[in-house]
């Protein structure tokens, strides 16, 4: 459970602001791209795993509410969702000093992307059926660990497409080269409220 509930908490581009409520007490307040982020890291919140902030240092610096504890994850590289990749990943340094690569996105496309036999793919295949019958909208999030040296190769080609003419296409071809034989950790699904 907490694999899913730390991808969630750091697979996405929540930008946070600082407020006060009317009695004067600090919170961290949300702004997301899009209500399905905002609900996935709220409920990453919810369970213990609570995103603070973004800090000058680029860590993603999360509040474990339930030991008081503060980790910082390093971000690597955010590769974003868009509509023809629907999928977005996340690479971070862990607070153990670990490479890790999140990708959350639509099952038919997360699917293709891990490790053959899954184990736990019947069951949320299943879970995805029943999600949609009911009209939730999905995701399946998948992550892996990567060793440093596989990190900078693929690093180079990735900050190359950033500087290319054909910079769209060259970056996809080389997200591709990542976002591969991950391990599924789970699915989300969530009521689309208007």
């Amino acid at each position: 459970m907490f694999k899913l509930v730390e991808s969630l908490g750091i697979c996405h581009t929540i930008i946070t602001e600082e407020k006060k409520t009317k009695t004067g007490e600090k919170y961290i307040a949300y702004n997301a791209s899009s209500p399905d982020e905002l609900a996935l890291v709220n409920g990453a919140r919810h369970l213990g795993f609570a995103f603070r902030e973004r800090d000058e240092d680029g860590n993603m610096v999360i509040d474990m509410l339930n030991t008081g504890e503060v980790k910082k994850y390093k971000l690597l590289n955010l590769i974003e969702f868009d509509s023809a990749r629907k999928r977005m990943t996340v690479v971070v340094k862990t607070p153990d000093d670990r490479i890790l690569v999140v990708c959350k996105g639509a099952d038919s496309i997360i699917e293709k992307r891990l490790k053959p036999n899954q184990k736990a793919l019947k069951s949320t295949n299943q879970f995805l059926e029943d999600y949609a019958t009911q009209g939730l909208r999905t995701l399946l999030i998948a992550s892996k660990y990567i060793e440093e040296q596989e990190y900078i190769s693929w690093s180079d080609k990735y900050n190359k497409a950033l500087t290319s003419i054909n910079r769209d296409k060259e970056c996809n071809e080389v997200a591709e080269l990542l976002e591969i034989n991950f391990d599924l950790i789970g699915s989300t699904a969530i009521e689309d409220k208007l």
